[in-house]
């Protein structure tokens, strides 16, 4: 379940980012123009927090979600401090804590 509403936020964060360079062809040198400011904003950490007020049982409850909607990028932090690192095309784990590796490499069926 956890999962599933991870994956749906996930989502929605990659859509909204999208959804601010539109498709419209008599736009696309000013967002070829945005694009390149973005990669700079990029290089300055323009990532903006995504609030989450997901109450305490909830599934997205202690998830913190970061969004950078002009370089299209989204980092999630998982509860248990797992870094997931998105640029629009799904997340995938980038960090994990020490307790979390040293689980997996003493548990090897743990990481199916």
């Amino acid at each position: 379940m956890t999962s599933t509403t991870f994956r749906i936020l996930a989502l929605a964060i990659a859509l909204a980012a999208g959804a601010a360079y539109g498709s419209d062809d008599d736009s696309r040198s000013h967002h070829e123009r945005d694009g390149r400011a973005a990669h700079a904003d990029a290089a300055r950490g323009a990532f903006q927090t995504v609030p989450n007020a997901a109450a305490p049982g909830e599934p997205a409850f202690g998830w913190q979600y970061f969004a950078d909607a002009a370089g299209r990028r989204a980092v999630v932090i998982s509860p248990e401090g797992t870094y997931y690192f998105s640029r629009g095309k799904g997340l995938r784990a980038v960090a994990e804590t020490v307790a979390q590796q040293t689980a997996a490499a003493t548990d090897p069926g743990s990481r199916g």
